[in-house]
């Protein structure tokens, strides 16, 4: 899987050792799938027999791909890889890395080796030997795939680590220019030429390695999620009508076997993930750098700012899409969708009270102190508020208890007080996520007015510019030092939401999608079978949940968008404050203007999906397309 040596023409023997390993795995894989389970295939469905058959090409298609690549039309790049990884070694000072990389090693290795032989074990239990002869071959590629998967996930914590020692070199850079030592502008430049020099390399091993493993990825993604269905898929069904007690052990010894390449794709994901936040906090830092800087030091900030940005690192499968935190989102999609709403409620609930004491407490608090400092910015922009805040607080709450009594009416002339016992709990989750989703749309409608008072400074700046009132030299770039501060204290905030809030969102909206989907299931069909007077009642009632929980969640959504079109229109009042400035102020705003780009705000829902307008119709197309599916499989 790896080139045996750094030459970059390997000798015909290798060649040959190649290709006897492929014609051998290619040859058992064969007998094993095609030849000794022919018995079982009479017992599948089409759509089983159509798994099992892509089943078999993705994992001889990986095996095959992962031995012959290094060896034939993959070996110049792999050198080129190896010679990036030696000489950005020796260009970082420490490794971030806290636990020695064999240890990782063993312990993985050790988990897949208890979870294989449980699984052999069950299995001879009830197949005996011929368990050996089915699927032995594929439990061995399972193993090649989940080895090759810690490989790519050791190449990107390199990578990751230097990303940070990148960060930790900016970080430094800012310390000496905070306190203002004495640095040179040589010493200074030929600190930044190192930098420099090592994200260009960080950048053509990011190349290098979507190059070699672009492939190998999709095939794994592709198996994790395919293996996992296959095997939930028995889970609901007793296929071969194995007694109880087989039942159970094939069960877990099954899915403990799916879920090890499933969480090592997820972690896969959740690295190349840590290596763009990394690249991303790098702008920022540099962004920061520049704002100390003295005059002669600015360009060279700069310069380096557009290089970061046109050398982003992007992992990409085989180029059909980019593999981040969506990656996981769109294979567990379907799980997340079979877990009951009660689940998730329970899960937001306990992440909400817990995260601001324990997980998120420094976040929570020093987001809480910025969001709340200098409020007296946006007085200008809340003169045109009509309501005041309490009234915005009590009339949202009573349009909720209304609607909740209503229900609650209308399910206890049904029920009686048996709706108490089963949904009283249910009920007071729902407003904790109600207030919860109010007191996120307070925080971003203060985010805001925020950015609507750097709209408001840039107007002023516009009006001075077109009537040519006299301004100071000094003064204009104080100005322009003044709004680059409050976008880049912005952008802190915006990181921070993301950070404290993502989890939070995206469960909203998960439960959003799912009460929605749930209740629309029973306004087609009387599934308890109420007359018609009661049938009217609970339609009613169910409506009124369902647009109050959804109203909330998209009165958040679009609040977010709004977010993003004031920093658009902020873009746009820059470039009309250009328009109107002198040669001598046009590069400070075109350096405003880089900087409000480089730091574009982006809400994300734990990472997994950017938060604007477009989530609503993805909720909605979701929940639409689930509708019909459903629909389809009653016909």
């Amino acid at each position: 899987m790896t080139p045996p040596t750094t030459v970059q023409r390997p000798n015909i023997f290798t060649k040959l050792y190649a290709l006897l390993m492929v014609t051998l795995q290619l040859l058992t894989s064969s007998v094993s799938t095609i030849y000794f389970r022919r018995t079982i295939y009479v017992y599948f469905k089409e759509i089983k027999l159509v798994m099992v058959i892509v089943t078999f090409i993705i994992l001889n298609a990986f095996s095959s791909y992962a031995i012959l690549a290094p060896t034939f039309f993959k070996n110049k790049q792999w050198v080129h890889l190896l010679k990036e990884l030696e000489d950005t070694d020796k260009m970082v000072v420490f490794n971030c890395s806290k636990i020695p990389f064999y240890f990782e090693f063993i312990i993985i290795n050790l988990m897949y080796l208890i979870v294989a032989v449980y699984h052999f074990y069950v299995w001879t239990r009830i197949l005996s030997f011929d368990f050996f002869k089915q699927y032995l071959v594929e439990v061995l590629q399972l193993y090649m795939q989940f080895f090759y998967m810690y490989l790519l996930y050791v190449i990107v914590k390199i990578l990751l680590a230097r990303y940070k020692y990148v960060n930790f070199l900016l970080s430094q850079q800012a310390n000496y220019i905070k306190i203002r030592r004495h640095v040179s502008d040589e010493l200074f430049q030929l600190s930044m030429r190192r930098i420099e020099d090592l994200v260009c390399h960080l950048k053509a091993i990011n190349v290098v390695f979507n190059d070699i493993f672009g492939w190998p990825v999709i095939l794994i993604i592709l198996n994790s999620s395919l293996l996992l269905l296959n095997y939930l898929d028995e889970i609901f069904k007793n296929s071969f009508s194995y007694d109880q007690n087989h039942y159970v052990e094939a069960i877990i010894a099954n899915i403990s076997l799916a879920l090890l390449p499933m969480i090592a794709t997820i972690i896969f994901s959740f690295e190349c993930n840590a290596v763009l936040d990394e690249a991303r906090r790098m702008i920022l830092l540099s962004y920061k750098l520049r704002r100390k800087a003295a005059s002669t030091e600015r360009r060279e900030i700069s310069e380096f700012i557009s290089l970061v940005t046109n050398n982003f690192p992007q992992f990409s499968a085989a180029g059909f899409f980019s593999v981040d935190r969506t990656t996981v989102f769109n294979m567990i999609y379907s799980l997340v969708v079979m877990l009951s709403m009660i689940v998730i409620l329970d899960i937001f609930n306990c992440y909400t009270v817990l995260a601001p004491f324990f997980c998120k407490r420094k976040q929570y608090c020093n987001f809480m102190k910025k969001i709340l400092e200098n409020t007296e910015q946006k007085t200008v922009i809340d003169k045109c508020e009509r309501l005041p805040f309490y009234l915005r607080f009590i009339i949202p709450n009573l349009i909720y208890w209304v609607i909740s009594i209503y229900a609650a009416y209308v399910w206890c002339d049904i029920l009686g007080l048996v709706y108490y016992q089963q949904y009283f709990v249910e009920v007071i989750q729902l407003y904790f996520q109600f207030y919860y989703n109010y007191f996120l749309c307070i925080i971003v409608k203060i985010l805001l007015s925020k950015y609507k008072h750097v709209n408001y400074l840039l107007l002023e700046e516009v009006h001075c510019m077109q009537i040519r009132r006299p301004i100071s030299t000094e003064r204009f770039p104080l100005s322009m030092r003044r709004l680059e501060n409050l976008v880049l204290s912005l952008k802190e905030l915006n990181v921070t939401f993301n950070e404290v809030f993502g989890w939070p969102i995206i469960l909203i909206i998960l439960y959003s999608s799912l009460l929605l989907l749930n209740y629309l299931d029973d306004i087609f069909k009387n599934s308890f079978g109420y007359d018609q007077y009661q049938y009217v009642g609970v339609i009613a009632s169910n409506i009124t949940v369902v647009f109050l929980t959804n109203t909330g969640t998209i009165v958040l959504i679009l609040m977010c968008d709004s977010v993003l079109e004031e920093v658009r229109k902020t873009i746009l009042l820059a470039y009309k404050l250009r328009k109107y400035a002198m040669a001598t102020e046009r590069r400070e705003i075109v350096e405003f203007i880089n900087l409000v780009l480089g730091n574009f705000p982006k809400f994300s829902a734990a990472g997994f999906f950017s938060i604007n307008k477009t989530t609503i119709f993805h909720m909605l197309g979701t929940v639409w397309s689930d509708i019909l599916r459903f629909d389809h499989h009653k016909q």
